[in-house]
């Protein structure tokens, strides 16, 4: 932004426009929150509105309709009981979910002011809410429906998270709109192997039972002997990609070792994905082999994988760009570990058979 001769205000609003997040962790989203301010540096001095776009979110979307979000609008259902089977959902137009800021805000009071006494029957007004977030008057009797349906949720007792879950289940749905698309994905996936995932029960959205239905609509699943090394980062990966990569998208991402070559992540190595719906094909580029890099970054050896979302496969092969040498210590910057690294061409190595829990 400096070299091209911008603004602060400019290149504090280009930042958050182009670079996002999303955790399912709140700690996780703390700290990335943190990290994103520090970044930023002397941008956020005096800044106007600043809402730094990291979000609590389920990257995966386990259990979402896929009509969650439509043309027309974002609707969050609140029912969630057979006493309350008819509750009315919570209604947002899409437009407004155009601006992340605004949305936050506008969001926000609505749910803060849901919880203001009533006169009567009467609810508190919105009209300088409306005014403050600039809402067309097209969209104002929606939001007038579900300011009343999150006034009744208060009223019942059942408030206390419908504002914080509205404005955190709308960015992954809406990134995963086709228009809405990016151009890289970065991240650390959850490694979980199958065997330490919750079975499958009435309440959980994520269990064994959702992931191997996932994984065998895309050919991942192994079964057989491997079946309980299954592991949850190849399908984050590919669902992230399927979800959120635009075409000829860029991505990366930090893998157990194993997926270079173990039986487990064999359908992942494919690069092909031809679930229900959209289909999905990954040109994998060369890996980063990291197990032998000292001290172990991980408690499992890692590796990172690298590609393009594309009209056409290429499949992810076992040799990797070897990575060696020691650091003087976890958590050490690049410039702290530079030295002590060596990064060598690519070596060919067999793809092995075995499992490396």
């Amino acid at each position: 932004a400096e070299a091209a001769g911008q603004d602060r205000g400019s290149a504090l609003t280009g930042g958050c426009e182009h670079v996002f997040g999303i955790d399912v962790h709140p700690v996780a989203v703390a700290f990335a929150r943190v990290t994103y301010l520090l970044a930023l540096g002397d941008l956020t001095q005096r800044p106007k509105n600043l809402t730094v776009p990291v979000y609590l979110g389920d990257s995966v979307q386990w259990d979402q309709e896929e009509n969650l979000l439509t043309a027309e609008a974002l609707t969050i259902d609140t029912s969630s009981s057979p006493a309350t089977l008819f509750a009315e959902p919570l209604r947002f137009p899409r437009e407004l979910l155009d601006d992340p800021a605004n949305f936050d805000g506008l969001v926000s009071e609505m749910a803060d002011r849901a919880t203001l006494p009533k006169k009567g029957n009467k609810l508190p007004s919105l009209t300088a809410t409306f005014k403050r977030y600039a809402v067309p008057e097209v969209h104002q009797p929606v939001l007038v429906e579900t300011f009343r349906t999150m006034s009744d949720l208060h009223t019942t007792g059942r408030d206390h998270i419908w504002g914080y879950f509205t404005r955190n289940l709308a960015r992954p749905v809406w990134f995963a709109r086709p228009e809405n698309r990016v151009d890289a994905l970065i991240g650390n996936p959850p490694w979980l192997a199958y065997r330490f995932m919750p079975e499958s029960t009435d309440q959980a959205a994520f269990s064994q039972a959702t992931f191997r239905r996932m994984t065998s609509e895309r050919a991942m699943w192994a079964g057989a002997a491997v079946a309980t090394h299954q592991d949850l980062s190849a399908l984050f990966v590919v669902r992230s990609a399927e979800l959120y990569l635009r075409h000829d998208g860029r991505f990366g991402f930090v893998m157990p070792y194993a997926a270079l070559s173990r039986k487990q992540f064999a359908g992942f190595r494919t690069g092909v994905f031809q679930p229900p719906g959209e289909h999905t094909m990954l040109e994998f580029t060369e890996p980063w082999d990291l197990h032998a890099v000292k001290p172990s970054i991980f408690p499992v050896p890692p590796s990172v994988v690298f590609g393009i979302r594309s009209s056409t496969a290429v499949p992810l092969h076992a040799a990797g760009q070897p990575w060696s040498g020691r650091v003087p210590k976890h958590n050490a910057s690049w410039a702290e570990a530079q030295a002590g690294i060596t990064i060598n061409l690519a070596v060919a190595a067999p793809i092995g058979s075995g499992v490396l829990s």
